[in-house]
Protein backbone atom coordinates (compact mmCIF):
# COMPACT_ATOMS: atom_id res chain seq x y z
CA UNK A 1 0.00 0.00 0.00
CA UNK A 2 1.15 3.50 -0.98
CA UNK A 3 1.08 6.06 1.96
CA UNK A 4 1.14 9.69 1.64
CA UNK A 5 3.40 11.32 5.01
CA UNK A 6 2.31 15.03 5.09
CA UNK A 7 4.29 17.71 7.44
CA UNK A 8 2.51 18.72 10.58
CA UNK A 9 3.78 22.20 9.56
CA UNK A 10 1.54 23.89 6.68
CA UNK A 11 2.82 25.16 3.59
CA UNK A 12 2.27 26.90 -0.37
CA UNK A 13 2.70 24.52 -3.38
CA UNK A 14 3.13 26.40 -6.20
CA UNK A 15 3.09 24.32 -9.74
CA UNK A 16 6.40 25.65 -10.86
CA UNK A 17 9.86 26.62 -8.84
CA UNK A 18 9.90 29.97 -11.38
CA UNK A 19 6.81 31.97 -12.24
CA UNK A 20 6.74 33.11 -16.21
CA UNK A 21 5.52 35.87 -17.04
CA UNK A 22 2.35 36.67 -18.32
CA UNK A 23 1.56 32.76 -17.98
CA UNK A 24 -0.69 31.02 -14.97
CA UNK A 25 0.55 29.18 -12.79
CA UNK A 26 -1.63 27.26 -9.43
CA UNK A 27 -1.14 27.59 -5.95
CA UNK A 28 -2.83 25.15 -3.04
CA UNK A 29 -1.38 24.51 0.30
CA UNK A 30 -0.28 21.12 1.60
CA UNK A 31 -1.37 21.01 5.05
CA UNK A 32 -1.84 18.18 8.26
CA UNK A 33 -5.64 17.54 8.99
CA UNK A 34 -6.13 13.67 10.30
CA UNK A 35 -9.03 14.68 11.61
CA UNK A 36 -11.05 16.13 9.21
CA UNK A 37 -11.60 19.35 10.46
CA UNK A 38 -13.12 22.45 8.46
CA UNK A 39 -10.44 24.37 6.92
CA UNK A 40 -10.78 28.30 5.41
CA UNK A 41 -8.42 29.53 3.41
CA UNK A 42 -7.74 33.41 2.63
CA UNK A 43 -5.24 34.31 -0.03
CA UNK A 44 -3.10 37.25 -0.49
CA UNK A 45 -1.15 38.23 -3.85
CA UNK A 46 0.54 40.92 -5.37
CA UNK A 47 -1.43 43.83 -6.96
CA UNK A 48 -0.03 42.73 -10.27
CA UNK A 49 -2.14 39.33 -10.15
CA UNK A 50 -4.77 38.28 -12.13
CA UNK A 51 -7.05 35.74 -10.87
CA UNK A 52 -7.93 33.03 -13.39
CA UNK A 53 -9.04 30.27 -10.98
CA UNK A 54 -10.73 30.27 -8.03
CA UNK A 55 -10.79 33.31 -5.56
CA UNK A 56 -8.79 34.38 -2.64
CA UNK A 57 -11.03 31.47 -0.31
CA UNK A 58 -10.89 28.51 -2.29
CA UNK A 59 -8.30 25.70 -1.54
CA UNK A 60 -6.50 26.74 -4.96
CA UNK A 61 -6.32 29.39 -7.14
CA UNK A 62 -4.38 29.82 -10.21
CA UNK A 63 -3.21 33.41 -11.18
CA UNK A 64 -0.99 35.39 -13.82
CA UNK A 65 1.23 38.20 -13.01
CA UNK A 66 1.31 41.60 -14.94
CA UNK A 67 4.37 42.90 -13.29
CA UNK A 68 8.42 42.30 -14.57
CA UNK A 69 9.28 42.62 -10.81
CA UNK A 70 11.99 40.43 -9.46
CA UNK A 71 9.96 38.43 -7.18
CA UNK A 72 5.87 37.78 -6.40
CA UNK A 73 5.14 37.22 -2.68
CA UNK A 74 2.16 35.32 -1.93
CA UNK A 75 0.81 34.68 1.22
CA UNK A 76 -2.82 32.55 3.00
CA UNK A 77 -4.36 32.55 5.88
CA UNK A 78 -4.69 29.11 7.05
CA UNK A 79 -7.58 27.98 9.37
CA UNK A 80 -7.94 24.78 10.30
CA UNK A 81 -10.19 23.84 13.04
CA UNK A 82 -9.44 26.87 15.86
CA UNK A 83 -5.69 26.76 14.60
CA UNK A 84 -4.62 29.55 12.37
CA UNK A 85 -1.31 29.18 10.03
CA UNK A 86 0.24 32.36 8.33
CA UNK A 87 1.86 31.08 5.57
CA UNK A 88 4.12 32.85 3.11
CA UNK A 89 6.06 31.65 -0.13
CA UNK A 90 8.04 33.95 -2.37
CA UNK A 91 9.09 32.99 -6.03
CA UNK A 92 11.04 34.74 -8.56
CA UNK A 93 9.26 35.85 -11.66
CA UNK A 94 10.97 34.99 -15.26
CA UNK A 95 10.64 36.91 -18.45
CA UNK A 96 8.84 34.95 -20.76
CA UNK A 97 9.13 35.90 -24.67
CA UNK A 98 6.28 36.32 -26.86
CA UNK A 99 5.48 37.70 -30.18
CA UNK A 100 5.26 41.80 -29.79
CA UNK A 101 3.35 44.69 -32.03
CA UNK A 102 5.62 47.29 -33.30
CA UNK A 103 3.91 50.75 -33.52
CA UNK A 104 5.08 54.32 -34.41
CA UNK A 105 3.13 57.50 -33.15
CA UNK A 106 2.96 61.26 -34.65
CA UNK A 107 5.13 62.46 -31.86
CA UNK A 108 7.99 60.01 -33.41
CA UNK A 109 7.56 56.99 -30.84
CA UNK A 110 8.41 53.75 -31.39
CA UNK A 111 6.77 50.99 -28.85
CA UNK A 112 6.66 47.54 -28.26
CA UNK A 113 3.89 45.52 -27.20
CA UNK A 114 4.33 42.08 -26.44
CA UNK A 115 1.22 39.30 -26.40
CA UNK A 116 0.31 36.41 -24.25
CA UNK A 117 -2.41 34.55 -23.91
CA UNK A 118 -3.14 35.53 -21.04
CA UNK A 119 -3.59 39.49 -22.59
CA UNK A 120 -1.04 42.14 -23.52
CA UNK A 121 1.82 43.89 -21.52
CA UNK A 122 2.33 47.31 -21.09
CA UNK A 123 3.59 49.01 -23.96
CA UNK A 124 7.36 49.96 -24.08
CA UNK A 125 9.21 52.90 -25.68
CA UNK A 126 12.24 50.97 -27.86
CA UNK A 127 15.54 53.05 -27.64
CA UNK A 128 15.62 54.13 -30.77
CA UNK A 129 16.47 57.96 -31.90
CA UNK A 130 13.96 60.47 -33.02
CA UNK A 131 15.72 61.37 -36.14
CA UNK A 132 14.68 57.60 -37.48
CA UNK A 133 11.07 57.85 -36.34
CA UNK A 134 9.84 60.93 -37.00
CA UNK A 135 7.07 60.89 -39.56
CA UNK A 136 7.21 57.31 -40.20
CA UNK A 137 4.70 56.73 -42.28
CA UNK A 138 4.64 52.55 -42.58
CA UNK A 139 6.58 49.45 -40.79
CA UNK A 140 7.98 46.46 -42.62
CA UNK A 141 9.12 43.62 -40.93
CA UNK A 142 11.53 41.11 -42.33
CA UNK A 143 12.69 37.72 -39.76
CA UNK A 144 14.95 39.94 -37.48
CA UNK A 145 14.55 43.16 -39.31
CA UNK A 146 12.20 45.99 -38.77
CA UNK A 147 12.21 48.93 -41.63
CA UNK A 148 11.00 52.25 -40.73
CA UNK A 149 9.23 54.36 -44.04
CA UNK A 150 10.00 58.00 -43.12
CA UNK A 151 11.85 60.63 -44.81
CA UNK A 152 14.42 58.14 -45.46
CA UNK A 153 14.43 54.51 -45.13
CA UNK A 154 15.87 53.14 -42.01
CA UNK A 155 16.74 49.29 -40.87
CA UNK A 156 16.23 48.07 -37.07
CA UNK A 157 17.68 45.04 -35.82
CA UNK A 158 15.45 43.88 -33.08
CA UNK A 159 18.04 41.18 -31.45
CA UNK A 160 20.98 44.25 -31.48
CA UNK A 161 19.47 47.39 -31.21
CA UNK A 162 21.69 48.40 -33.91
CA UNK A 163 20.04 50.66 -36.54
CA UNK A 164 21.55 51.94 -39.65
CA UNK A 165 19.99 54.38 -42.59
CA UNK A 166 19.09 52.23 -46.24
CA UNK A 167 18.12 55.94 -48.12
CA UNK A 168 18.03 58.71 -46.71
CA UNK A 169 16.70 60.27 -49.56
CA UNK A 170 13.72 58.53 -49.87
CA UNK A 171 10.57 59.86 -49.24
CA UNK A 172 8.72 56.24 -48.64
CA UNK A 173 5.04 55.74 -47.24
CA UNK A 174 4.13 52.05 -48.49
CA UNK A 175 6.03 49.07 -49.10
CA UNK A 176 5.92 45.43 -48.37
CA UNK A 177 9.35 42.75 -48.75
CA UNK A 178 9.23 40.00 -51.07
CA UNK A 179 12.57 37.96 -52.64
CA UNK A 180 15.46 40.07 -50.64
CA UNK A 181 13.70 43.33 -52.05
CA UNK A 182 12.09 45.66 -50.14
CA UNK A 183 9.56 47.44 -52.90
CA UNK A 184 8.53 50.79 -51.68
CA UNK A 185 6.84 53.68 -53.19
CA UNK A 186 6.16 57.42 -52.72
CA UNK A 187 3.10 59.62 -54.67
CA UNK A 188 4.15 58.42 -57.58
CA UNK A 189 6.71 55.94 -58.40
CA UNK A 190 7.47 51.78 -57.25
CA UNK A 191 11.01 51.80 -56.25
CA UNK A 192 12.85 48.02 -55.68
CA UNK A 193 15.76 48.52 -52.72
CA UNK A 194 17.47 45.29 -52.70
CA UNK A 195 18.07 44.60 -48.69
CA UNK A 196 21.60 42.87 -48.66
CA UNK A 197 23.51 44.76 -51.39
CA UNK A 198 21.60 48.24 -51.25
CA UNK A 199 20.93 48.82 -54.42
CA UNK A 200 18.02 50.28 -55.79
CA UNK A 201 16.25 50.72 -59.30
CA UNK A 202 12.69 52.63 -60.28
CA UNK A 203 10.16 49.74 -60.29
CA UNK A 204 7.19 51.28 -61.98
CA UNK A 205 6.38 54.87 -62.24
CA UNK A 206 2.45 55.98 -62.77
CA UNK A 207 3.85 58.58 -65.67
CA UNK A 208 5.06 55.97 -67.78
CA UNK A 209 1.54 54.16 -67.36
CA UNK A 210 -1.35 54.77 -70.13
CA UNK A 211 -4.70 54.52 -68.72
CA UNK A 212 -3.47 55.14 -65.28
CA UNK A 213 -6.00 56.90 -63.28
CA UNK A 214 -4.53 57.27 -59.67
CA UNK A 215 -3.21 60.39 -59.15
CA UNK A 216 -1.38 59.59 -56.59
CA UNK A 217 -0.01 56.09 -55.23
CA UNK A 218 -1.26 55.48 -51.62
CA UNK A 219 -0.63 51.63 -50.99
CA UNK A 220 1.18 48.78 -52.27
CA UNK A 221 0.96 45.23 -51.18
CA UNK A 222 2.09 41.88 -52.44
CA UNK A 223 -0.17 39.25 -53.81
CA UNK A 224 1.32 35.73 -55.07
CA UNK A 225 1.97 36.53 -58.66
CA UNK A 226 0.09 39.86 -58.26
CA UNK A 227 1.65 43.15 -56.76
CA UNK A 228 -1.65 45.67 -55.58
CA UNK A 229 -1.53 49.44 -56.32
CA UNK A 230 -3.90 51.39 -54.39
CA UNK A 231 -5.05 55.12 -54.79
CA UNK A 232 -8.11 56.91 -55.37
CA UNK A 233 -9.39 54.91 -57.81
CA UNK A 234 -9.95 51.78 -55.95
CA UNK A 235 -6.63 48.83 -56.09
CA UNK A 236 -5.43 47.54 -59.80
CA UNK A 237 -3.88 44.25 -59.36
CA UNK A 238 -0.07 44.58 -61.96
CA UNK A 239 1.83 40.97 -63.66
CA UNK A 240 5.19 42.08 -64.51
CA UNK A 241 3.67 41.76 -68.31
CA UNK A 242 1.44 44.89 -66.73
CA UNK A 243 4.45 46.63 -65.59
CA UNK A 244 6.79 45.60 -68.82
CA UNK A 245 4.01 46.81 -71.50
CA UNK A 246 3.95 50.27 -70.58
CA UNK A 247 0.33 50.40 -69.88
CA UNK A 248 -2.70 49.80 -67.17
CA UNK A 249 -3.70 46.66 -66.40
CA UNK A 250 -6.44 45.49 -69.23
CA UNK A 251 -8.80 44.18 -66.19
CA UNK A 252 -10.85 47.05 -64.33
CA UNK A 253 -9.42 47.76 -61.14
CA UNK A 254 -11.20 46.22 -57.86
CA UNK A 255 -13.19 48.52 -55.46
CA UNK A 256 -12.72 51.65 -57.82
CA UNK A 257 -15.67 53.48 -55.62
CA UNK A 258 -12.63 53.76 -52.66
CA UNK A 259 -10.22 56.03 -52.22
CA UNK A 260 -7.58 53.72 -50.32
CA UNK A 261 -4.85 54.55 -48.33
CA UNK A 262 -3.80 51.59 -46.31
CA UNK A 263 -3.90 48.15 -47.66
CA UNK A 264 -3.38 44.36 -46.42
CA UNK A 265 -4.40 41.02 -48.12
CA UNK A 266 -5.16 37.99 -46.22
CA UNK A 267 -3.80 35.23 -48.29
CA UNK A 268 -4.77 32.25 -46.70
CA UNK A 269 -8.54 33.35 -46.49
CA UNK A 270 -8.16 35.54 -49.64
CA UNK A 271 -9.32 38.72 -48.40
CA UNK A 272 -8.21 42.33 -48.87
CA UNK A 273 -8.10 44.92 -46.37
CA UNK A 274 -8.31 48.47 -46.26
CA UNK A 275 -8.49 51.78 -44.65
CA UNK A 276 -11.38 54.43 -46.94
CA UNK A 277 -12.07 57.37 -45.39
CA UNK A 278 -11.00 56.82 -41.70
CA UNK A 279 -13.12 53.45 -41.85
CA UNK A 280 -12.00 49.81 -41.59
CA UNK A 281 -13.49 47.44 -44.59
CA UNK A 282 -12.70 43.99 -46.00
CA UNK A 283 -13.93 42.24 -48.87
CA UNK A 284 -12.92 39.38 -50.69
CA UNK A 285 -9.81 39.84 -53.36
CA UNK A 286 -11.38 39.95 -56.17
CA UNK A 287 -12.94 43.04 -54.47
CA UNK A 288 -16.17 41.18 -54.26
CA UNK A 289 -18.64 42.09 -51.31
CA UNK A 290 -16.97 45.20 -49.57
CA UNK A 291 -17.98 45.52 -46.00
CA UNK A 292 -17.22 48.13 -43.69
CA UNK A 293 -15.82 46.07 -40.56
CA UNK A 294 -15.02 49.02 -38.03
CA UNK A 295 -15.81 52.43 -38.44
CA UNK A 296 -12.74 53.88 -37.37
CA UNK A 297 -8.96 53.35 -38.20
CA UNK A 298 -5.75 54.97 -39.26
CA UNK A 299 -3.44 51.88 -39.83
CA UNK A 300 -3.31 47.83 -39.58
CA UNK A 301 -1.79 44.75 -39.62
CA UNK A 302 -2.75 40.85 -40.18
CA UNK A 303 -1.80 37.69 -38.16
CA UNK A 304 -2.48 34.63 -38.68
CA UNK A 305 -1.42 33.11 -36.52
CA UNK A 306 -3.65 34.82 -34.12
CA UNK A 307 -6.36 34.96 -36.75
CA UNK A 308 -6.71 39.05 -35.77
CA UNK A 309 -6.23 42.16 -37.71
CA UNK A 310 -4.76 44.72 -35.58
CA UNK A 311 -6.01 48.02 -35.77
CA UNK A 312 -5.11 51.87 -34.38
CA UNK A 313 -7.93 53.57 -33.66
CA UNK A 314 -9.00 57.09 -31.70
CA UNK A 315 -9.13 55.10 -28.12
CA UNK A 316 -5.82 53.01 -28.91
CA UNK A 317 -4.99 49.79 -30.62
CA UNK A 318 -7.58 46.77 -30.70
CA UNK A 319 -7.77 43.93 -32.83
CA UNK A 320 -11.11 42.27 -34.65
CA UNK A 321 -10.92 38.26 -35.90
CA UNK A 322 -10.48 37.80 -39.03
CA UNK A 323 -13.55 37.58 -41.46
CA UNK A 324 -13.92 33.99 -43.03
CA UNK A 325 -17.27 34.33 -44.68
CA UNK A 326 -18.15 34.49 -48.42
CA UNK A 327 -20.27 37.29 -47.38
CA UNK A 328 -17.69 39.06 -45.27
CA UNK A 329 -20.21 39.89 -42.41
CA UNK A 330 -19.21 39.75 -38.90
CA UNK A 331 -20.41 40.65 -35.79
CA UNK A 332 -17.42 41.30 -33.60
CA UNK A 333 -16.54 43.83 -31.96
CA UNK A 334 -13.15 45.46 -31.62
CA UNK A 335 -11.12 44.35 -28.37
CA UNK A 336 -8.52 47.36 -27.03
CA UNK A 337 -5.24 46.19 -25.90
CA UNK A 338 -4.09 49.81 -24.99
CA UNK A 339 -4.98 52.84 -24.98
CA UNK A 340 -2.51 54.59 -27.20
CA UNK A 341 -3.42 57.17 -29.73
CA UNK A 342 -2.24 58.63 -32.47
CA UNK A 343 -1.08 56.17 -33.81
CA UNK A 344 0.29 55.89 -37.20
CA UNK A 345 1.63 52.40 -38.40
CA UNK A 346 1.48 48.88 -37.24
CA UNK A 347 3.41 45.91 -37.49
CA UNK A 348 3.58 42.53 -35.77
CA UNK A 349 6.53 40.53 -34.86
CA UNK A 350 5.82 37.13 -34.55
CA UNK A 351 9.43 35.76 -33.39
CA UNK A 352 8.75 35.31 -29.66
CA UNK A 353 11.12 37.95 -27.84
Amino acid sequence: KTITILDTIPSIACSVDTIPYYQTVTFHTSFYNPNNEEVQYLWTFPESTIITSGDSTTSTVSVYFTEKSATATVSVLLTIGKNTHSLSTTLPIADAPATALLFTTTDGQLLRQRLYPNGAETPTAMSVSSEYTAQTRALILDKNDLYLLSNGIHRLNLPSGKIETMSSTAQAHTGYIRNYYLYWADATNIYALHTNVKTEHLFASTAQLTGFPHTAITAIADYTSLYLVAGDKGIYRFRESDRNSGTAPTTAPILSEYAITHLAVDEIARKVYFISNSALYVSNIDGTYPVKIASEAQALTLDNASNRVYLATAEGIGYLPLVQSQNNTTTAEITLINDIKQVVALALDNTPR
